[in-house]
């Protein structure tokens, strides 16, 4: 069949990369950081429940006293209004025009139980369903479509590239731009492949040799695997406990190693100590873009807004 494509062409094509300038380089690399800086604040791999052991986690293992009988981390943090939290280390929040951020929003496929819980999905539908989060002068915009044409100027910035499902629901909500830190190879891509012939949504990844880190590594931790090594196994079979036993090794389940809090806390280390080359500098729209030295007090802010606060920004939609 032919003819026009009412909605978005079907025939994905690849998001040309654009180069950034040294400014604006930095001013990416500011928010990659700064969302880096969150995952490690609020990292937890307890992505299959508080009971059990995690081969690939030993290095966050807390010390244990009367009033915390913890053992990994985790389980001493309260989650805001759900303390026993389990789900994935993955996350992302969106960007005004200006340089300010709207919100964030974690994974919580576990939590949930569901497998579309995903952060950038849930994100999107909170921009939709909440519209004062997005603290904007509705009357510069028209009456009708006013969400679509804000959205059009938000650039959400992600900690793995989107899926199908993520990428679908991105370009149809018409933001700018995503910005994703680490690649998944699982999905070959598609998170940079999304077009659609009335607006497009560029998928652009970070350039930053710490996400370039994160990628090696990944490539390691999943070349080296083998039926072996398990990655979660709780019961004892000498006591008639039933055993369960996950050997996964995909990305959700990387992203819960030391290795990656290893690589989110050195993230949070040069966030809190950078130092800018372009700090006056700042786009030359709107009249009121924050420059990157405002933008990086804007996103010191925001991390202590979700130390303290926010948290994995959990709630039942």
């Amino acid at each position: 069949m032919t003819g026009k494509a009412y909605f978005y062409d079907p025939s994905l094509v690849l998001a040309e990369q654009p180069r950034l300038t040294p400014q604006e380089a930095e001013r990416q690399q500011i928010y990659c950081l700064c969302l880096a800086a969150i995952m490690s604040d609020q990292f937890n791999g307890n992505m299959y429940g508080l009971l059990g052991e995690y081969p690939f986690r030993r290095n966050q293992r807390e010390m244990e006293d009367a009033t915390t009988p913890c053992k990994l981390r985790g389980q001493c943090v309260y989650q805001l209004d759900r303390p026993n939290y389990v789900g994935h280390n993955i996350a992302c929040f969106a960007v005004r025009k200006d340089g300010t951020i709207i919100l964030h929003a974690f994974n919580h496929n576990k939590i949930f139980e569901s497998t579309t819980e995903h952060a950038e999905e849930r994100l999107v539908d909170t921009l939709f369903r909440h519209p004062h989060n997005m603290s904007v002068e509705l009357e510069s915009l028209t009456e009708r479509g006013w969400k679509q044409e804000f959205l059009r100027e938000v650039i959400v910035y992600t900690s793995l590239e989107p899926c199908h499902q993520c990428a679908g629901k991105l370009v149809m909500a018409g933001v700018k731009a995503v910005v994703f830190m680490l690649q998944d190879p699982r999905i070959q891509g598609t998170g940079q492949l999304m077009s659609e012939r009335e607006r497009r949504t560029q998928s652009l990844k970070a350039q930053d040799e710490m996400w370039s880190m994160m990628d090696r590594a990944y490539s390691e931790f999943s070349s080296n695997w083998d039926s072996t090594h398990d990655f979660f196994f709780r019961g004892q079979p000498t006591k008639g406990a039933p055993v369960i036993t996950v050997t996964e090794h995909q990305l959700p389940e990387f992203l819960c190693t030391d290795i990656a809090k290893e690589i989110y806390d050195q993230a949070a280390q040069a966030f809190s100590s950078l130092q800018l080359q372009f700090p006056q500098f700042k786009p030359e729209t709107p009249a009121n873009a924050l420059s990157n030295e405002q933008v990086l007090q804007e996103c010191h802010a925001y991390l202590r807004f979700v130390h303290g606060h926010g948290g994995r920004n959990t709630y039942v939609r």
